[in-house]
């Protein structure tokens, strides 16, 4: 299933498509500011997550859970990644960050089958081939995990 949004959408309230398995592709609308908390949590069908540059905000946990994500590309708005925002994502293989993004939260990228205390950086993102990111102001300890 595909969700088309709005013109006039600014904000994905919480919970708004939890566990909504079916879907498998989302076309986010330029007005939109804000992926509220577990918006798309658990859609385990899709593929891509590409944000219009009006994204300033994705909440915690926003994808998390969405096991067949291969690919997040921020637009040029993002400011913030939310806690756990792309935790237990295990295919995910590339992430485009932009240059304005000044916070990336705690296990934003990681997998929930981790140590609970690891001083590496990118822990369990095996699959991930790719990483870009701009000038980052803060970036948690634990954001992503045990590197390979």
């Amino acid at each position: 299933e595909r969700i088309e949004f709005g013109s006039e959408i600014i904000e994905i309230k919480p919970y708004a498509f939890y566990q909504c398995r079916a879907l498998t592709e989302i076309n986010l609308p330029n007005t939109l500011k804000t992926v509220g908390n577990y918006a798309f949590c658990g859609c385990s069908a899709l593929l891509e997550i590409t944000l219009p540059d009006s994204v300033e905000t994705l909440g915690n946990g926003c994808f998390e859970e969405c096991d067949a994500i291969k690919t997040f590309t921020a637009g040029k708005g993002l400011k913030t990644v939310g806690n756990n925002a792309f935790m237990l994502c295990p295919k995910l293989e590339s992430v485009t960050l932009n240059q304005g993004l000044t916070e990336i939260g705690d296990k934003a990228f990681a997998n929930s089958r981790i140590p609970r205390k690891c001083e590496r950086p990118w822990r369990l993102c095996y699959r991930l081939q790719t990483v870009e990111i701009g000038q980052i102001a803060v970036v948690h300890k634990s954001c992503v995990g045990r590197s390979v």
